[in-house]
């Protein structure tokens, strides 16, 4: 529903768009890796294949061989050929939002060949890439999607992979029981089915995800033999895919290990030795093991700066462990330098913060534990806003008051260190008063807006009768002086208002006063008239107030309806845009419509 409402409303500036891309992909893109007359006379099957060749060896030939693949297809007029060439752009960009916008592309020119075996796999494009780029609301919206058309089309394969990324969504939510069983029941499909080899990318995807989650579930013997496993496979490969993946995650599988005593007594009694036999079983060995194997991953994994993070995080803390702070920080610091210019590796980011703070507090470091908690603070502050739905069961390790009372410590820490004068004194102690005003309004704010919310639940049943306020007993004589209209006109009006109000007819956000006066069988002013004095509001705050009433309605008794984005949900109930629906619902309740939702979700 969100996705054919969104459609139809830019429809016509987005298919101008496509036709630009393509434009551009004739005068610009081609201009610089322009394909020769010889590639285009090639079959699609044979650019198909040097195209993936490149894109596994990153080279630039994969640029060339994918724009003579869409102008082939541009030519031919083969609009399902052209969803392939842009899914050859988006694989080759992969990681990146232009990788998003080339999916665009699939599910534009999918639905133009009325394909549902492309629809459905332009969707799931758009929800790996949307993953990879920590969109994960919008991935889980394309996801679903793709898994309709799938099943539509009894499409194994498709829902395997839709499953696939749907248990690393769990992940991220930290539900990791649910996500451990998704990934079990994939391998065990893909065995079962016999499709290890025909779909050995997706198995291997399945096998490290597989071991990952035994290691998050913290079933590290699992976790290892997996990640063992699909060394080995991916090993037998030409293009070796996925192996520094598999080698990330058996060195932070060590890691874990050397943190687990239970595991450590167990290898040991049944003598279990690392590498020639040598060398003892041991925390130490284990997290030089972990380092081992992380920093051989590190650089083999090229510009996925996501997993790179992550290795890099791990190095770190395998290093903390082996009391080598120094080399710690070092590698936490690549984790901020990746941050800066890859936002979606924000996680990894907030994790080198916190372990940040703690080393640089342990070597009295005031300084530069003043940077890191800020840090700290702006990543932490940036997932509670963006990924809010999917975090929620995410304990927060630093509440806000005793964030905000940690960094005024330090600050006065560190300007008592330096100046000691009285008058520094007190510049701190203003700051701490204004941190604290600012603190009792933000705590003020939520008692407050707590308290509308529970207005606004407890209101249901007089929502409608606060809109249709008019009293029918007035005398005609008290109408007549207060609207000069006589009373059997102001009473049909107000019974079509009522029959008006109860239709839902105001979401079309076309309505006008004479639109509506036109529908009632009466004039613009007559209208506007009995609005002001029966509603006690113009026309544009009754159009507004109504339709503000249906999305409280709607929002209460329909989950999947609060699942929409503020902008589609303005746009259900007849508002433009989303900031005049904002206006509109906290102009009338007090509160934002994120708020109630956020809240609604809370309830339930």
């Amino acid at each position: 529903m969100l996705e054919n409402s969104g459609s139809r409303r830019n429809k016509s500036l987005y298919h101008a768009r496509h036709l630009v891309i393509c434009s551009l992909f004739i005068s610009s893109a081609w201009s610089q890796e322009a394909p020769s007359a010889s590639l285009t006379q090639k079959s699609y099957a044979e650019l198909q294949e040097k195209i993936d060749e490149y894109i596994a060896a990153k080279t630039t030939n994969a640029i060339l061989y994918s724009n003579a693949f869409l102008k082939k297809a541009i030519e031919e007029e083969n609009t399902s050929r052209i969803v392939d060439a842009y899914e050859n752009f988006s694989n080759r960009y992969s990681h990146t939002p232009l990788a998003i916008e080339y999916a665009d592309s699939m599910v534009f020119y999918a639905k133009k060949a009325k394909d549902e075996d492309k629809l459905s796999k332009s969707y799931l494009q758009k929800g790996i890439q949307l993953y990879y780029n920590s969109e994960y609301n919008q991935a889980l919206e394309n996801f679903v999607l793709a898994n309709d058309l799938a099943i539509r089309n009894e499409d194994i394969i498709k829902q395997i992979t839709v499953k696939h990324y749907v248990g690393l969504l769990k992940n991220v939510s930290k539900d990791y029981k649910e996500s451990l069983d998704i990934f079990r029941k994939n391998v065990s499909s893909i065995e079962d089915l016999g499709l290890q080899r025909s779909e050995r990318k997706q198995y291997l995807r399945s096998l490290y995800a597989l071991a990952d989650s035994y290691s998050k579930n913290s079933l590290l013997d699992s976790a290892q033999i997996f990640n063992d496993a699909g060394i080995q496979l991916s090993l037998s490969y030409k293009d070796q895919y996925l192996y520094p993946h598999f080698l990330t995650g058996y060195g932070i599988t060590s890691y874990y290990m050397g943190e687990n005593d239970e595991i450590i007594d167990s290898l040991r009694k049944r003598a279990v030795v690392i590498d020639d036999g040598k060398k003892e079983l041991s925390k130490a060995s284990l997290y030089e093991e972990a380092i081992d194997s992380l920093q051989k991953a590190s650089t083999i994994l090229g510009d996925d700066k996501k997993n790179l993070s992550n290795t890099y995080l791990y190095i770190a803390k395998a290093y903390e462990k082996s009391k080598d702070v120094a080399q710690a920080i070092r590698y936490l610091k690549k984790v901020d330098s990746i941050y800066q210019t890859e936002p979606e590796v924000i996680y990894n980011a907030k994790d080198a913060y916190e372990m940040l703070v703690k080393l640089y507090r342990n070597n009295d470091d005031t300084e530069s534990q003043l940077w890191a908690l800020n840090k700290f603070i702006t990543a932490d502050s940036i997932i509670n806003d963006d990924f809010k739905n999917l975090n929620k069961q995410i304990v927060k390790k630093y509440e806000s008051p005793m964030l905000l009372m940690e960094k005024e410590r330090l600050i006065k820490k560190l300007e008592n260190d330096k100046l000691r004068s009285k008058s520094l004194l007190g510049v701190v102690l203003i700051v701490a008063v204004l941190a604290l005003l600012l603190l009792f309004y933000a705590l003020r704010k939520n008692y407050v807006y707590k308290k509308r919310f529970k207005q606004l639940i407890d209101s249901e049943n007089n929502e409608k009768d606060q809109l249709a306020n008019y009293s029918g007993t007035q005398k005609a004589t008290k109408t007549k002086e207060s609207l000069d209209l006589p009373e059997d006109l102001v009473q049909d009006v107000l019974k079509k208002l009522n029959k008006f109000e109860q239709s839902a007819k105001f979401v079309d956000s076309k309505y006008s006063l004479h639109r509506l006066a036109k529908e009632l069988g009466t004039n613009s002013t007559y209208l506007s008239k009995i609005i002001n004095h029966s509603k006690q509001m113009n026309f544009s705050n009754y159009i507004n107030n109504i339709r503000v009433n249906y999305a409280v309605s709607k929002l209460k008794n329909d989950h999947l309806f609060r699942s929409y984005t503020i902008k589609a949900i303005a746009n259900e109930v007849g508002f433009r845009n989303a900031e005049s629906f904002s206006k509109a619902f906290y102009n009338k309740n007090g509160i934002y419509p994120s708020y109630f939702i956020k809240k609604l979700e809370g309830m339930s």
